[in-house]
């Protein structure tokens, strides 16, 4: 199989639908955020980075991580996709296929069909690019070694001797192995270190000179370099390993090589000698000439090894693109990391402040702040990770449960005064019933008898109801003389009385205060998640630094982005 590295000169051949598109205008919009198109989202904004947070299930890898990706695809940029999940190569393929750019990407994965010596390559890029450079070599192997170790940006000015004194061997060896034979193996470098005389009589020994392959590449460096050099350096190198390093106390000589031996290890075996040690027939800067290239090496299932080896890529990658020649019709790049926190490392700092000026733009993704902060370690995390934050321009923010994050995310977006009305009413209420009651009660009764001729009888009734007062009296009178007479009285008296009152009262006013435009609980509960239940729309708040959107008259605007 050919190697997929570019000739000089060469002309993009990676699918006909990257040679479309010869100039990337910064102006030119890449994600429409409202109706009004003054609020679109730009090729020139994408290369001031883009940070991703959202909790779990809050849409931000299938609604605006998706949205992101396409567009970039779309644009015809080339990019670096970093795999944390097994799916990831997949679904970047069909975000290739549905943007038409099926035939941009290649899987870098542990398959073998694709290999790269970062070495090597390293030493034989061209002179404007720091080729030849073993100074540049020894930097990246130091910084990839901390990388696999999970030391880097960490203090260690305790090893600063051993630090120093292995940096010293690395450079003789690399430079000794690329003069004499063209090319930097790990493999042959650690041969060479441990096959080095341990004095100046066993180098010259017949029987060391035959089985020594330190004795054999100074022969070569020496007499027939296949990269010239002045013959003064070709001295310097070999009295190096003939008298100065032999001639160290063997102690410090042992744990020189016994830490060196045991920094290297990781790439002397397994996956990582498989596909960073061997030959080359790809490279990172592929990327330039339109490809996605995909880094099939999932961290959930090559845990440690697959951290490493792709920020091995990434950090190569950031350093070949910030070095590469730009003008206006200069390729796009992407630097694209979901899960961000497994992947992020000080020299993305770095790289960031001065990635615009390289036509390269890095999205990642990630839950939250502490998730960042646990990875980078180190004295000052937080400083660390605030730092790197402060250079993604462009942040969308998805629904989060995350107090620190949400509270973080208030205090971006600002504070503005605004009035707070208060009102106050009371009201009372009495009652009062008084009753009375008079209960008069009197009886007088009289009775007469007589008798006359004949018989009258006779009735009468007299009363006043108003005033409780009533009398009956009747009369019979029976023959000539005789009569009959009753009486009877009865008075009755009730009176009753009863008052109500109540009372309101209401008052109230207006005052000014600082208060966030958007509550932190704003995060948890006021933005929608996606799914079925939410018709598959997500929505985020979309803030750039110094932007004013047309929809708010601020640097936030509200967004929805479709996950289907």
């Amino acid at each position: 199989m050919p190697p997929l590295i570019p000739r000089k000169g060469a002309k993009p051949a990676v699918g006909r639908a990257l040679a479309t598109r010869e100039r990337w205008p910064l102006a030119a919009p890449l994600l429409r955020l409202s109706p009004n198109p003054r609020d679109h989202w730009t090729i020139g904004d994408s290369f001031e980075h883009t940070l991703i947070l959202g909790g779990t299930g809050s849409g931000k890898t299938s609604a605006s991580g998706a949205s992101l990706a396409t567009a970039f695809l779309k644009a015809g940029y080339g990019g670096l996709v970093l795999c944390a999940k097994p799916d990831e190569a997949s679904r970047w393929e069909g975000y290739a296929r549905a943007a038409g750019r099926a035939t941009a990407t290649i899987r870098f994965d542990l398959s073998g069909r694709y290999r790269f010596n970062f070495l090597d390559h390293l030493m034989a890029l061209p002179k404007h690019q720091g080729g030849g450079n073993v100074d540049n070599a020894v930097n990246a192997l130091m910084r990839i070694v901390e990388i696999a170790h999970g030391r880097e940006g960490s203090a260690q000015a305790e090893n600063d001797f051993w630090n120093k004194a292995v940096r010293v061997l690395l450079t003789m060896a690399i430079g000794s192995l690329y003069h004499a034979y063209g090319r930097v193996r790990l493999d042959e470098l650690i041969q060479l270190i441990n096959s080095v005389p341990s004095s100046e009589e066993q180098s010259k020994d017949a029987d060391f000179q035959s089985w020594s392959f330190c004795f054999a590449t100074m022969q070569r460096l020496f007499h027939e370099p296949r990269v010239p050099l002045p013959r003064h350096e070709a001295g310097h190198y070999v009295s190096y390993f003939g008298q100065t390093f032999g001639k160290l106390d063997p102690k410090t000589r042992s744990n020189i090589l016994i830490t060196l031996n045991a920094e290297i290890d990781p790439f002397l075996r397994g996956p990582l000698r498989d596909l960073f040690c061997t030959s080359t027939n790809i490279i990172p800067e592929v990327t330039h000439q339109g490809v996605v290239l995909i880094l099939d090496l999932p961290v959930k299932r090559l845990e440690h090894l697959g951290v490493v080896a792709q920020v091995l890529m990434k950090y190569l990658w950031q350093k070949l693109t910030e070095r590469r020649t730009v003008d206006a019709s200069t390729r796009p790049q992407f630097l694209f990391a979901d899960e961000a926190q497994i992947f992020c490392a000080p020299y993305d700092l770095e790289f960031q402040s001065t990635a615009r000026s390289a036509r390269a733009a890095t999205v990642y993704i990630t839950q939250n702040l502490p998730s960042l902060y646990a990875r980078l370690g180190g004295r000052n995390p937080h400083d660390q990770a605030d730092a790197i934050i402060g250079n993604f321009q462009t942040k969308i923010l998805h629904a989060n449960t995350d107090n620190r994050t949400n509270q973080w995310a208030a205090e971006m977006i600002g504070r503005e005064i605004k009035h707070r009305r208060s009102s106050n009413w009371s009201h009372g209420q009495n009652a009062q019933v008084n009753q009375g009651r008079n209960w008069n009660w009197g009886t007088q009764e009289g009775e007469s008898e007589g008798e006359t001729w004949g018989r009258s009888w006779g009735w009468s009734y007299s009363g006043n109801i108003d005033h409780g007062q009533m009398s009956f009296s009747s009369s019979v009178n029976r023959g000539g003389q005789k009569s009959e007479s009753r009486s009877r009285s009865t008075g009755v008296g009730v009176s009753t009385g009863s008052s109500i009152g109540s009372s309101d009262s209401e008052g109230g006013g207006v005052s000014e205060q600082m208060d966030y435009r958007l509550q932190p609980s704003f995060f948890a509960n006021g933005l929608r998640q996606g799914g079925e239940r939410n018709n598959y729309f997500v929505s985020a708040v979309f803030l750039q630094a110094n932007r004013i959107f047309f929809r708010t008259g601020t640097c936030w605007t509200p967004v929805v982005f479709k996950q289907r």
